[in-house]
């Protein structure tokens, strides 16, 4: 046998005729033999068989993981014996699969680097020897990457014997972490903690007062420990906390307390007041020469717990706690929105703190208080107050209530009105059964179910000649009046009703005869002739010399009785109120003054509550024929303009209560029309037409600019102002920046404007290294379609080490 390439004869020697087979070891690898066999016998040697052949390639050995990181592995390996012409290495996860590497080592190389691996996952190495064709055996290995640590390792809070620290979690499965606090400059021992996986918080106590700690944390997965993260901290001094906290006084908005502290030096303190749901709480830093402090800025009736600490540079003690509420504020604009001789209807407004009832109490002056029984709820902002004596002046006392917390009382005066003095039928002497008439079948009157001048409750809605509360605006009405100027009719004749869809009657009205004239019949060329009440055994008039108007109203089920007021308008008269039974449905004033403007208000009794059922405003008819001269045909006489309009006729007037109104002239054969606000918005005393623009200042004096929609209910809506921002109690523009504290930080802030708001950023502790990492959080005016009151929570009350981006919030 020859090795060709070396040059090398080998002598082999067989050993028995019979074998047809040798192994020939210690070879090269990689070398081309030439191997010759010769058949010997006694006559000598044969021609030999002559073969060419090449040795296999080795495998390499010694595979070695030299350096595992996160990412990446390092190889290396010993080359094997022979020549090689290069190298095939191949990697493979569960994950990922079988990958190869490229560029692929050469036949000189022995070590390689794997890139972009997977972090904690195990990886099975492949490394094949090449020559030419020939492939040797594949060495094989495995190892697991390294797995990251934590990041981002921050101490948030650190006391004289504890601190608090946060970190980051690696992109990785974890099976969990361990946390070493160490004492670095003495000796001390050594604090070690494991923690769950889902860990990025820990809090470390027993530790030495004053002393550097050396802080280390690992991620562990099942025997991987990840390369730790460090950080160095010093506990701060020990600080005693306040002694002896009370709460001195409380108002509605602010609550005083008072504390001692001992002779130790501070450097101020820090005054937290949390209200009970969390939101909003008010901080303050104040001088460590003070030792009585009044917390202003706070919410009405809310329950606070207040933190005091006692601070010494970047040391803050132990806190002192109190528990302390807010005094309820008092309700606030008390009307009276209806007066009778027996009964004051009221409202009011509601306090801002929530409470639990209200009680009202009224006196005569100088008489014995009573209490209104039941308490009003405290959703209820109305109440009639009855058993009154006429023509009697009571004080009215309306009181919030909070559990055992009372406010103050919102106070009132008001006079109830004087009785009546005379309601007369009219022909004395001659038999008349009713002084009302009544439909012959009262079951084909249609019962009102859904009387928009009720609230459901007994009490009437207030300022209700037709009004109607626009949900989505709270406080803007739309005002409709309706007038008719009304003619005379024959006694015994129905009068039209005065308003579209009421029910009419089925019969002759008996008139109910309210007697304005004395004996004398008045010359009519004197209008403003004094009028008085006399009763009707001295009432002479013919029954045709007077004035007649007829009203009709829609029954209202199951009432005892219907009380009927004349209220006059344009006239120096007293108003007259007549109560008819519960069975009618219309009834015809006479005698009311001629050319005078009347608000007529039905109101039906049920279970002693009042239920406003109609208010219609009504001009009398005037046959004075030298002062007016209105056409033959059916029209409309405003008093107000003082002018007639043909039926279909437009115009605008404004209303007693500073409404602009717009008026049509229906007619209906008693020159009736009517004007609603539906084409104006009214706000603060200024109307405004459709799709006007303009500027209001909030309760709390934040602009805000609205805009006029109309949709038929005098709607506006009032969004956060474009140019300005607004941030306790002042207003900043667009690009203005401010300063303000938050939770013992400094914040840059900055004026965006509209539904932007304000944005605070840089937020850094006083004393804080310039290194420290900045806190932000933001303020967004929240956009409230169609209200008038806009008021946004600050969404940046959390714990300063956590980012609060009120950006993407409330999109509410």
């Amino acid at each position: 046998m020859v090795a060709k390439n070396l040059r090398q004869f080998i002598n082999i020697f067989l050993f028995i005729a019979e074998q047809t087979e040798v192994t020939i070891d210690e070879l090269q690898p990689t070398v081309e033999y030439v191997v010759s066999v010769y058949a010997q016998g006694p006559n000598g040697e044969s021609r030999p068989l002559v073969e060419k052949v090449v040795t296999n390639i080795d495998r390499p050995k010694g595979l070695a993981f030299t350096a595992v990181d996160v990412d990446s592995i390092k190889i290396a390996w010993e080359s094997p014996q022979g020549h090689v012409t290069g190298y095939r290495v191949t990697y493979s996860t569960p994950e990922d699969g079988i990958q190869e590497l490229f560029p692929a080592p050469d036949g000189e190389d022995d070590t390689v680097e794997l890139h972009g691996l997977r972090p904690g996952s195990e990886y099975t190495v492949y490394i094949v020897a090449l020559h030419n064709d020939l492939e040797s055996l594949p060495l094989i290995g495995t190892q697991i990457t390294a797995i990251p640590p934590p990041t981002n390792l921050k101490f948030i809070q650190v006391a004289p014997t504890s601190l608090t620290l946060t970190w980051t979690a690696p992109n990785v499965k974890l099976t969990g972490y361990r946390v070493r606090v160490n004492p670095k400059e003495k000796n001390g021992p050594l604090k070690e903690i494991n923690l769950a996986p889902d860990s990025t918080s820990a809090v470390i106590s027993g530790l030495m007062v004053a002393t550097k700690y050396e802080v280390s944390i690992y991620a562990l997965k099942d025997s991987l420990t990840s390369r730790p993260t460090q950080g160095v901290v010093n506990t701060l001094e020990n600080v005693s906390a306040p002694r002896r906290a009370r709460v001195t006084d409380v108002t509605e908005r602010t609550i005083t307390i008072t504390w001692r502290t001992k002779t130790e030096a501070i450097t101020g303190f820090q005054i937290d007041a949390v209200p009970a749901g969390g939101q909003n709480p008010v901080q303050r830093t104040i001088s460590p020469d003070v030792r009585t402090y009044t917390i202003t800025g706070l919410q009405p009736g809310t329950d606070y717990k207040i933190f005091i600490y006692a601070l010494n540079e970047n040391t803050r003690s132990s806190p002192a706690e109190l528990d302390a509420s807010t005094a309820i504020d008092a309700p606030s604009n008390l009307r009276f929105l209806t007066t009778t001789s027996n009964s004051l209807l009221i409202s009011w407004q509601p306090p801002r703190a929530k409470i639990t009832d209200y009680i009202i109490k009224y006196e005569q002056v100088g008489g014995p208080t009573r209490e209104l029984l039941p308490h009003p709820h405290p959703g209820i902002t109305e109440a009639t107050i009855t058993d009154l004596e006429p023509g009697t002046e009571y004080i009215i006392y309306i009181t919030a209530v909070k559990n055992n917390q009372k406010s103050e009382p919102l106070i009132g005066r008001k006079k109830t009105d004087e009785l009546p003095r005379l309601v007369t039928p009219p022909h004395p002497g001659k038999r008349v059964t009713e002084i009302l008439d009544v439909p012959s079948v009262l079951e084909n009157v249609p019962y009102l179910t859904n009387n928009p001048y009720d609230n459901g409750n007994g009490i009437p809605i207030p300022g209700s000649s037709g009004q109607q509360t626009i949900l989505s605006n709270p406080g803007q009405q739309v005002i409709v009046e309706e007038f008719g100027s009304r003619t005379p009719t024959t006694p015994g004749t129905p009068g039209t009703p005065g308003t579209p869809g009421r029910a009419k009657p089925d019969r002759e009205e008996q008139p109910v005869v309210v007697i304005r004239h004395p004996i004398q019949v008045p010359d009519v060329d004197k209008p403003s002739y004094h009028h008085t009440l006399l009763h009707k055994d001295n009432y002479t008039r013919p029954q045709e010399a007077l004035s007649q108007t007829t009203i009709s109203w829609t029954p209202y089920t199951d009432s005892s009785e219907y009380i009927i007021s004349c209220q006059p308008v344009s006239a120096e008269e007293e108003p007259t109120e007549i109560k008819v039974p519960g069975v009618y449905s219309s009834a015809t004033l006479t005698g009311l003054t001629r050319g005078a403007t009347y608000n007529i208000i039905v109101e039906a009794v049920k279970n002693q509550r009042r239920h406003r059922v109609l208010e219609e405003m009504v001009t009398v008819g005037n046959d004075v024929a030298e002062r007016l001269s209105p056409p033959t045909d059916d029209v409309c006489y405003d008093t107000f303009t003082g002018s007639f309009y043909s039926i279909g006729d437009e115009w605008e007037r404004m209303s007693e209560t500073g409404f602009k109104l717009w008026c049509q002239c229906l007619g209906l054969g008693s020159g009736h029309f009517r004007c609603d606000s539906s084409k104006w918005c009214h706000d603060n005393g200024m109307n405004y037409k459709i799709g006007e623009k303009w500027d209001r200042h909030g309760e709390n004096g934040q602009v805000m600019s609205c805009t006029c929609l109309g949709n038929g209910k005098g709607e506006f809506k009032c969004d956060p102002h474009e140019a300005t921002c607004y941030d306790d109690g002042k207003m900043y523009h667009v690009g203005e920046q401010w300063q303000k504290e938050y939770l013992g930080a400094i914040c840059s802030c900055t004026c965006y404007g509209g539904q932007q708001g304000w944005r605070c950023d840089n937020c850094r502790r006083p004393g804080a290294s310039d290194g420290s990492p900045s806190q932000t959080y933001s303020q967004r005016e929240q956009q409230s379609i169609n209200t008038q009151n806009i008021h946004c929570p600050i969404e940046c009350f959390y714990p300063l080490h956590l980012h609060s981006d009120a950006q993407n919030r409330h999109g509410d």
